[in-house]
């Protein structure tokens, strides 16, 4: 933990974890977070929540969110998280189960999301929900280019 966030050596860690149980969290789940994402020990995480209902997700959504993606609390809400909801919204896609799809906010807008459901929205394969466009984002470049039957290094 401490190579991957050194700052976390300054921290009272217990103190941080109670932090992030207050906010909602279970004691399991945070010790899940604070493992695979230290820096989420260093978060205001209830502004972080706030910023995140700012985006039109309520604190249950949230909570899910960074549950299972901690990464998502520092996502910039104005810069990464509504221009990629918008996105999906003009394309049609639902997206009312996203909270169950918190990785999408990972992905590049312009690098990875506009061209891979430009591709398959050519191909009449755009998935209608957040969690199909997921499945399409995660896989590796070569899956995405053998299971749609696109020649490797055709501009998308």
């Amino acid at each position: 933990m401490a190579s991957s966030c050194p700052q976390v050596l300054g921290y009272n860690v217990e103190s941080r974890i109670a932090l992030l149980g207050a906010a909602g969290f279970d004691r399991k789940v945070v010790l899940k977070m604070a493992s695979s994402f230290p820096s989420v020990l260093g978060y205001d995480v209830e502004s972080r929540i706030a910023l995140l209902g700012a985006a039109g997700f309520d604190r249950k959504a949230a909570l899910k969110m960074a549950s299972s993606h901690p990464q998502v609390l520092g996502y910039d809400v104005n810069k990464n998280i509504l221009p990629k909801l918008n996105f999906l919204q003009a394309a049609h896609v639902d997206v009312t189960d996203i909270t169950s799809h918190p990785r999408y906010f990972s992905f590049s807008l312009e690098g990875r999301i506009k061209p891979r459901l430009l591709a398959l929205q050519g191909l009449g394969l755009l998935p209608q929900t957040s969690g199909g466009v997921c499945s399409w984002l995660v896989l590796c470049d070569a899956k995405f280019f053998r299971r749609t039957g696109l020649a490797r290094g055709v501009r998308m």
